[in-house]
């Protein structure tokens, strides 16, 4: 996934960055959840960039019906979101992936040369 675009001060030592990216990429390929986000993912790239339909009907099928899984998931995600409950931080894999890579620069932030002024 492309980084967002940023304005960046460089005040993080690189060295700090490596480390939390390292421990976050030892938890998202242990996560389950990660891992059915990269199996969707990966299979609508696929889907985009096909250009034919299967004309045996097994296969035709097969694609239909995980094309189907994934509209189901998708709407399910979109009728949560809409729903009149919001929740202002939702318990889920990603936002607790987020706060362990605060809580993991937290810690950095104990060690010397973490972070240099300009």
């Amino acid at each position: 996934m492309p980084a967002a675009r940023f304005a960046s001060n460089n005040l993080v030592v690189p060295d700090t960055l490596a480390r939390l990216r390292a421990q976050s990429e030892v938890r998202v390929r242990g996560s389950e959840d990660f891992a059915e986000l990269q199996k969707d993912i990966d299979r609508f790239q696929q889907f985009k960039k096909e250009k034919t339909v299967p004309l045996r009907e097994d296969k035709f099928l097969a694609r239909r019906k995980a094309e189907g899984d994934a509209e189901k998931k998708e709407e399910k995600h979109i009728e949560e979101q809409n729903t009149g409950k919001k929740e202002v931080f939702k318990d889920d894999y990603y936002n607790r992936e987020v706060v362990q890579i605060t809580l993991d620069y937290l810690n950095e932030l104990t060690r010397p040369n973490v972070a240099r002024v300009n």
